[in-house]
């Protein structure tokens, strides 16, 4: 690969995803693996073998420049990259990059910082590029996925943030609780979804009878798994709406980063308030935000050879 610039990753903790960038940071190859940082356990000699080995047969320049986020900075991973404080511009995280120490000198390695919260305490890891690359906007942005986040940007700076528990509570209850009977599959029905938006919304404080009503119809025959599975994630989806958006002062107006079927689930979810939802690909945002990275990092390229 001739034209082989500089690399671009995003690793995360299940999965790590690299980019082969052109010197126009166009991108001419992708490759993923599922060596995330939950499976390499800290050691830092395993990310730079698994990295070496997921980057094998692409050649570039010496050093080739490799710009990552995500949770390779974590406490338990590559190497730690401290997190930023709240209410730094995005554009300049990449001043407080690490350099990674690793034998092969024929690469440079930096890994960008998360972002910390104090009051009240967050953080985030990865999703700090996605916001990098929506630009100097303004505005409230949803990140829908295990941790959702709430962030609220304005002219490209983080000023505050919320995390949920969302997809992972609902993981948690399909998997070790009698609802692992009920929500068997991975079908999913949008209306039982949106349905149950609005009932989380009217009473919230129902939650744990619905649950047990949810089982106790599919032991009666009146409920089939996708329609359970959509009303257990409307219910904690709006459970989590009803907090963030009070705390993060609701718009009429929201950006949804993330997956297509995630988002699309957020975008029918708000407009039971009134809110219309501008969706956006969370892949290219976090590329995005990786170039102007390494416009920062690297504002000249090394040359091939």
């Amino acid at each position: 690969m001739s034209e082989l610039a500089w690399l671009a990753v995003d690793w995360g903790t299940t999965n790590v995803r690299v980019w082969a960038m052109g010197a126009t940071d166009q991108v001419l190859d992708a490759r993923t693996s599922a060596d995330g940082m939950a499976r390499l356990g800290g050691d830092r000699d395993a990310f730079a073998r698994a990295f070496q080995e997921l980057i094998a047969g692409w050649s570039g320049p010496r050093p080739l420049p490799a710009v990552v986020c995500g949770m390779a900075g974590g406490r338990e991973g590559w190497q730690e990259a401290p997190y930023a404080p709240v209410g730094r511009p995005l554009d300049a995280l990449a001043d407080l990059a690490v350099r990674v120490e690793i034998a092969d000198r024929g690469l440079d390695v930096r890994i960008l910082p998360g972002v910390s919260q104090d009051d009240p305490p967050d953080v985030m890891r990865g999703e700090e590029t996605k916001l990098l690359g929506l630009g100097p906007v303004s505005g409230l942005v949803v990140m829908p996925g295990t941790h959702p986040k709430w962030v609220r940007l304005e002219q490209g700076r983080l000023r505050r943030f919320h995390t949920a528990m969302t997809g992972e509570v609902f993981a948690a209850i399909a998997s070790h609780t009698m609802l692992r009977h009920t929500l068997t599959g991975d079908g999913f029905d949008l209306d039982a979804f949106a349905a149950a938006i609005l009932d989380a919304k009217a009473a919230p404080e129902r939650l744990l009878t619905r649950a047990f009503g949810l089982r106790a119809s599919d032991v009666l025959g009146h409920v089939e798994p996708a329609v359970a599975r959509g009303r257990l994630s409307g219910w904690l989806t709006g459970l989590e709406i009803e907090d963030c958006l009070h705390r993060l002062d609701a718009d009429k107006f929201v950006l949804l980063v993330g997956g297509r079927d995630q988002t699309a689930r957020y975008r029918r979810a708000f407009a039971h308030y009134g809110i219309t939802a501008e969706q956006h690909d969370a892949d290219a945002l976090t590329i995005r935000g990786l170039v102007s990275a390494r416009s920062r990092l690297f504002p000249e390229l090394p040359a091939a050879g």
